[in-house]
C-alpha cells in the first residue's frame, strides 16, 4: 500500500523480534484515518473483562464493523489492502530485510475481502477452508480503544495461532498527555520458570519485570513476532476521571 512506509522500522531482537516505525502512514492519509475513526459507542467488549478494552472487528460486533468499513472510504481501502496477499507479503519482506527469516513466503494466503454485508458468507468461507483442510495465513484488523481512566491490557504473549501483530496508534498531535501513560510495555516474568508461555497464560502486572516501554505517540506502528516469550501489556492508564480513549488499529496475521 503506497501510504505505508515499511522502511521506517527499527528493530530490536531481544527478548523477541520487535520493530517500531514512526511516520508509518503518509501524513494526509493518516489524518483521514484519525478523523474517520469509529465512535467507541458501537464497539463491543473485549473477552478479558479486567482490561476494560473495547473493540470493533470481525470478532467484536461484526455487523457494526462491516457496516462502518463499507461506508467509510479510507477504511474500506485499508480493509481491502489488509485482506490482500500484498499486505502479508509486505510484512514478511519487512521481517526478512531485518534478518528475521520466517520462511513463510510460500504459504497459502487465505485472506479475502468478504462482501461486508454478510456474516453468513464469511462463515461459509471459513467452513470451506476447514473442510478442504486448507492451511495458510490470514490477516484481520480491529479498531481498539482503552478508556484513559484505568483501561489496560494485562501481560500476555498472544494466542498460539497469531504469527505477527501490528499496532498502529490513531491520535492527533497534542491529543494525548504523556502523564496518562499508554505505552506498550515489553516484559519478562519475575519467576523465570514461567518464561515459556506459548499458549498465552495471562499474568498480573506485579508478576512481571519491565524491559522497555514503547511510548504511545501519533502515527507509530509497532510490529512484532509472536513467540513463547513475547510478553507485553498496556499498564493501567492514569487519566483519572477522564473520558479520552487510547485508540489503535491492531492487525493480526494468523496461521490457520
Amino acid at each position: 500500500m503506497k501510504f505505508l512506509n515499511y522502511q521506517n522500522f527499527v528493530f530490536e531482537y531481544e527478548p523477541f523480534p520487535l520493530g517500531v516505525a514512526g511516520q508509518f502512514i503518509e501524513e494526509a492519509h493518516y489524518k483521514r484515518m484519525v478523523d474517520s475513526f469509529p465512535s467507541v459507542e458501537v464497539f463491543g467488549n473485549f473477552f478479558d473483562s479486567m482490561s476494560n478494552k473495547r473493540a470493533l472487528s470481525e470478532l467484536y460486533n461484526q455487523g457494526a464493523y462491516h457496516e462502518f468499513v463499507r461506508q467509510t472510504p479510507v477504511y474500506l481501502e485499508f480493509y481491502h489492502y489488509i485482506k490482500s496477499p500484498e499486505f502479508i507479503h509486505d510484512v514478511l519482506n519487512c521481517f526478512e530485510q531485518n534478518y528475521i527469516q520466517l520462511r513463510l513466503s510460500g504459504a497459502n494466503i487465505l485472506s479475502s475481502p468478504s462482501p461486508l454485508n454478510s456474516s453468513l458468507l464469511d462463515w461459509l468461507e471459513k467452513k470451506r477452508n476447514l473442510l478442504m483442510r486448507r492451511k495458510g495465513l490470514r490477516a484481520r484488523f480491529e479498531f481498539s480503544a482503552l478508556p484513559s481512566d484505568g483501561g489496560n491490557v494485562r501481560p500476555h504473549t498472544d494466542a498460539p495461532q497469531k504469527v505477527i501483530t501490528l499496532v498502529i496508534s490513531i491520535l492527533r498531535e497534542g491529543e494525548w498527555d504523556p502523564a496518562w501513560k499508554g505505552g506498550t510495555d515489553i516484559l519478562k516474568p519475575k519467576d523465570i520458570r514461567k518464561n515459556y508461555n506459548f499458549y498465552n497464560n495471562y499474568f498480573d502486572f506485579e508478576e512481571c519485570d519491565l524491559i522497555k516501554t514503547v511510548e504511545y505517540v501519533p502515527n507509530q506502528c509497532i510490529l512484532f513476532l509472536k513467540t513463547f516469550n513475547s510478553l507485553h501489556s498496556v499498564p493501567p492508564l492514569q487519566n483519572i476521571g477522564g473520558h479520552a480513549f487510547r485508540r489503535t488499529l491492531t492487525i493480526n496475521i494468523d496461521q490457520v
